[in-house]
C-alpha cells in the first residue's frame, strides 16, 4: 500500500519575485515526511488569481493532502481562500464567531496604533469568510487557519507569516480530516551514509552496480561540506 500523498502550494508574489525565502514550503515537507506521508511537490506561485487556482487545483487532484499557505490577510491581493471555495465546489460564508474573534484583536490594534476601528472593518469580514463546512483554526495574528474537504483531498489552509503556521499546525493535525489521512501514513525510516575522498559520480556509479533503489527504498545523492552524503527513505 503506497503512502498518501502530499502536496505543498505557497503563495506570495513577494517569494516569486526573490525578495523573500520561502520557509514554509520546507517546513511543511519535512513535517509530512515525518508524518508518513510522501511529499509530491512544492510549488511556490504568486498572488495572480488564475496561476493560483492552477496551482491549487494540480495539487488537489494529485494528492491526499494540499498544504497551502500565504495570502490569508485582509487585502485585496489575499485571494487563497475564495479561490480554495472554487476548487471545492464550495460557497463562501461569514462565521460570526470567528468575525468576533477577528474584531476584538483588530480593535486592539487600531487603538495601540491610534487608528480608527473602520479602517479594518472591511479586512476583517473579508478574513471571517471561510468556505462553508470549513473547521476554523486560530486565528494566529488576525488570519485563522482552515481545513476543507474537496474531491477526496484535505486542504489545510495556514497563514503565510511561519510563526503563525507554525502555531497553528498542531491544531491542524488533531482535525478529523487530518487525521483520517495520517491513519493510512506509514512512518519512513531513515539513514544516511556519509563518503569523504570520493566524488559523487563514483559514490552514484557504485549505488547503481549495487542495484540502485526500488523496493521501497529511495536513494537521494547529494554533496554536503566536502562529504557525499547518500539518504535513504525506506
Amino acid at each position: 500500500m503506497s503512502r498518501p500523498r502530499a502536496a505543498i502550494v505557497v503563495t506570495g508574489s513577494e517569494l516569486v519575485r526573490g525578495e523573500r525565502t520561502d520557509l514554509n514550503g520546507p517546513f511543511f515537507a519535512r513535517e509530512a515526511l515525518g508524518l508518513g506521508l510522501e511529499p509530491t511537490r512544492i510549488t511556490v506561485v504568486g498572488d495572480q488569481a488564475e496561476e493560483l487556482e492552477d496551482a491549487l487545483r494540480a495539487a488537489v487532484a494529485d494528492a491526499e493532502l494540499c498544504l497551502v499557505s500565504g495570502g490569508r490577510g485582509p487585502t485585496h491581493d489575499d485571494r487563497t481562500v475564495a479561490l480554495v471555495a472554487s476548487v471545492s465546489g464550495r460557497e463562501l460564508v461569514l462565521d460570526t464567531e470567528l468575525e468576533r474573534r477577528i474584531e476584538e484583536i483588530s480593535r486592539g490594534f487600531a487603538e495601540r496604533l491610534r487608528r480608527p476601528y473602520a479602517d479594518f472593518a472591511d479586512g476583517v469580514r473579508k478574513q471571517a469568510l471561510v468556505p462553508a463546512g470549513s473547521i476554523v483554526l486560530g486565528p494566529a495574528g488576525t488570519a485563522p487557519g482552515l481545513v476543507v474537504e474537496a474531491d477526496g483531498c484535505v486542504v489545510v489552509v495556514m497563514p503565510g507569516p511561519p510563526g503563525e503556521l507554525r502555531r497553528l499546525w498542531p491544531a491542524a493535525l488533531e482535525t478529523a480530516p487530518v487525521q483520517a489521512v495520517l491513519a493510512r501514513a506509514r512512518r519512513p525510516s531513515r539513514r544516511a551514509l556519509r563518503f569523504f575522498g570520493a566524488s559523487e559520480s563514483a559514490v552514484a556509479k557504485a549505488l547503481a552496480d549495487a542495484g540502485g533503489d526500488g523496493d521501497g527504498v529511495e536513494a537521494t545523492i547529494c554533496a554536503r561540506d566536502f562529504e557525499i552524503h547518500v539518504d535513504l527513505v525506506v
